[in-house]
This record gives C-alpha cells, sequence and structure tokens, in this order.
C-alpha cells in the first residue's frame, strides 16, 4: 500500500525537509538546551551531529514514516518537527510492530496548543492512513508537560524502559478502538 505524506491539523502541516528548514531545526531545536533537556540523549547537539541526524531521519520527498518539518499553516514557516517511525520497544503478542510518534517545538511554540493539535493528527494518520491499531509515544518520565498532552491525547502509560543513549523513558499507548 502506498502512503502520501500528509500529517496535518487545522493550523500546522508536515512535510518533507527543504535546505532552508535545516537552520531553524539545528538552532531552535537542537542546539537550543531548554527544547533538549528531555529529548533524545538530553544533550544538544553540534552542526555536524545535526545535520547527519536530518540526514539520516529527515526525508527528503514524501514519505508514509520519517520526521518532518512541522509548519504552520498560516505562513508556512518551521515551528519544530514531528513525525511517525516504526518502533520495535514493545513486544506484541501478535508480533506486530507498533508506530512511534512524536513532536519537538521550539520555545516559542510552547504552550499554543500545537503539541496536542499535532499529536491528534499523527494518531489519526496512524489508524486511518498506515491503517495500524495502535499508536505508541515516549517522554522522559521528568517532562510534565509531555506526559500531560499525552494524556490529554487518551493516551496511557504502559510501560518504562530504558533506552540506550537516552535513558530512562514512559511508553504511552492508545488503541484505536478507544
Amino acid at each position: 500500500m502506498k502512503h502520501k505524506q500528509s500529517i496535518e491539523s487545522s493550523r500546522l502541516f508536515a512535510r518533507p525537509i527543504k535546505e532552508e528548514d535545516v537552520e531553524f531545526i539545528k538552532v531552535h531545536i537542537f542546539q537550543d538546551s531548554q527544547v533538549m533537556r528531555y529529548l533524545f540523549d538530553g544533550q544538544t547537539k553540534t552542526d555536524e551531529g545535526t545535520l547527519a541526524f536530518i540526514d539520516e531521519m529527515f526525508p527528503r520527498q514524501a514519505q508514509p514514516t520519517g520526521l518532518f518539518p512541522l509548519c504552520l499553516k498560516e505562513n508556512g514557516r518551521p515551528i519544530g518537527f514531528c513525525g511517525v517511525i516504526e518502533s520495535n520497544d514493545i513486544q506484541r503478542s501478535d508480533g506486530k510492530r507498533d508506530y512511534e510518534f512524536g513532536f519537538a517545538l521550539g520555545c516559542d511554540h510552547f504552550g499554543k496548543g500545537y503539541a496536542t493539535e499535532i499529536g491528534q493528527a499523527q494518531i489519526d494518520y496512524i489508524f486511518n492512513t498506515l491503517g495500524h491499531d495502535r499508536a505508541v509515544a515516549m517522554t522522559h518520565p521528568e517532562n510534565l508537560a509531555s506526559i500531560h498532552v499525552l494524556k490529554k491525547l487518551g493516551l496511557t502509560v504502559v510501560q518504562e524502559i530504558s533506552k540506550e543513549g537516552r535513558g530512562s523513558r514512559l511508553v504511552f499507548s492508545i488503541e484505536k478502538d478507544r
């Protein structure tokens, strides 16, 4: 089944990365200690580290999964990134893999409801476009803002895991028949 990258909400959309997005993502996400505090290993990234991560995880053309700049519909400017990736972190009894969704916003965009909005759009994308029955998300146990958003979206904690290079993470999930 062929899918088009189409995660969007009333105010936001995700799209393949463009060269002009790299500087925003580097400066306002990966090199901002407030944003990075709970992401990945909790450390800011060098220019080289940021570029390597973008090259590995951000598709340059439409794909069903990956990480994508998260942009405002009103002006097309990026405010962070979001995405859906296959996850191997939880063993399912039916042998299926889960799809994990996530998001990171630049500090100027905290507290505006964007995380909840794009989180719901990603859940809908996993269920309706990818046709999967469960969506998962992970966050650092001290990231109270993200925990609040995930609970508001109807996800519940299913376990705590330790991810190499990232430390402790709470794993949340939601079933399609919620």
